[in-house]
């Protein structure tokens, strides 16, 4: 090679004689700086001689021939060298868990004692007591960018899971006794109100379970590490999220002709129905700041994040308790009536309460993608949020009851004495948690 460049210096130089002979303007001929075999040459003017490149330049992944850099998943920029895009877009499909819930006091009970508590026999029906929401489907959508050529950044995103049931149908027939439990406050003795009963009732009990929940993140993030390899951005901004939840019983009986009820303190025979509704819903809305940090590499085509992040702020919570009582009587006229007040929803225990407290919301997000293009990758993860305070039906059900403010009771009296309300909403942890699969867009 050395030979070659010699004698190719040699040439030029024939060749140049005759010019400088007919007088063509000359120069200094350009310095040559001297490296390996096989590398490229660089050149310049004697009065500006050429200068390697300085600095250090962002890391590639060598992709089908081609090499993109390092984004971390997010459109991150790597290093000190400018960025191939500056705004990136993500969305996701989640397959989250919300934590399941349970109902301390029993709602349901059978056996040869019409289903009283503490009477031989006497069994409290389990399903009832528990919701187990399983996966619920969802989504998550992001768009950020960079701030000019700062290390400064701006995201927004948000998520949302869509309302999931579990509920659980009992009975449905004459040949099963079914009893709704409670505690009559006047005789301060354990009584039932009859759904079921062989003769005497024919119906059923539905417990339903339902939540959702959604929140919206708006985050600055600063690069403070730009490694060859490793990206650390240091996360602040400000959280709002919204969990929802709700718990309704709805019974249904049939009065048989050895039976007898009673609708707003009126006697009431077969073959007339009766139906009650409770509805106790707890919504929790949290407003605060956060903050975290969040780490990326990659490696061939391969890359993966590690976030973690803690929100502090107000957790405000409302809780709504409401039902009530529809009398279809029979005979040659149908007719229908409607009482407000349900079973366990009735008297004082109706209405709305709210309250307002401090809450904490770590979370962990951990992602494994691939980049296929320079614009495009897609990745799995998994999420961990977990919610310090919140509002859960189960836990606002009493049935500590007078059984005059029932209007399925003979004695039902809407002026009779009552207790007091709740003023104390109980409050509870929440865990969510679940895998996410999606695509990131940058441009």
């Amino acid at each position: 090679m050395r030979k070659f460049i010699l004698g190719a210096s040699v040439a030029l130089a024939a060749a140049a004689g005759p010019a400088v002979a007919q007088g063509l303007p000359t120069q200094a001929p350009a310095p040559v700086v001297p490296v390996s075999d096989g590398a490229p040459l660089f050149t310049g003017s004697a009065a500006a001689p050429a200068v390697l490149p300085s600095g250090p330049a962002a890391p590639v992944v060598p992709i089908g021939g081609e090499s993109y850099p390092i984004d971390g998943g997010y459109g991150g920029i790597v290093g000190d060298a400018a960025p191939p895009y500056r705004f990136y877009t993500e969305g996701s499909f989640l397959l989250w868990f919300l934590d399941s819930t349970t109902v301390a006091s029993p709602l349901v009970t059978t056996g040869p004692s019409l289903g009283i508590l503490g009477q031989p026999g006497t069994a409290v029906i389990s399903s009832a007591q528990k919701a187990d929401y399983g996966a619920a489907p969802g989504f998550r959508v992001a768009a950020g960018g960079w701030l000019g050529e700062s290390r400064l950044g701006f995201e927004m995103s948000g998520f949302y899971i869509g309302r999931t049931n579990d509920t659980h149908t009992l009975g449905g027939n004459s040949a099963t006794i079914l009893a709704r439990p409670f505690v009559d406050t006047i005789s301060r003795r354990e009584n039932v109100r009859v759904v079921a009963a062989p003769g005497a009732f024919s119906g059923g009990v539905v417990v339903d379970h339902s939540a959702q929940i959604w929140g919206v993140d708006g985050t600055p993030f600063w690069r403070v590490i730009n490694g060859d390899s490793v990206v650390v951005d240091v996360i602040t901004g400000f959280k709002f999220l919204q969990y929802s939840e709700a718990l309704n019983i709805f019974d249904a009986s049939s009065i048989l002709s050895g039976g007898a009820s009673a609708f707003n303190g009126f006697g009431v025979s077969a073959p007339a129905q009766i139906a009650v509704h409770d509805r106790f819903g707890a919504t929790n809305s949290f407003y605060g700041g956060t903050i975290g940090a969040r780490m990326s590499s990659g490696r061939g085509g391969l890359f993966w994040d590690l976030t973690g992040k803690v929100a502090l702020g107000a957790m405000h919570q409302m809780v709504t308790v409401d039902g009530t009582t529809t009398l279809v009587s029979g005979g040659p006229f149908v007719t229908t009536a409607v009482a407000p007040g349900g079973f366990l929803a009735s008297g004082a225990y109706t209405g709305t309460r709210s309250d307002t407290r401090f809450a904490v919301l770590p979370e962990g997000d951990f992602k494994l993608g691939y980049q296929f293009t320079s614009w495009m990758n897609a990745f799995v993860g998994y999420s961990v949020l977990y919610v310090s305070s919140v509002a859960r039906p189960g836990d606002q059900v009493n049935r500590n009851l007078a059984v005059t403010q029932l209007p399925t009771s003979p004695t039902f009296n809407t002026i009779s004495a009552r207790p007091a309300a709740l003023t104390d909403i109980i409050d509870d942890g929440l865990w969510v948690h679940g895998f996410n699969f999606g695509v990131t867009l940058t441009y």
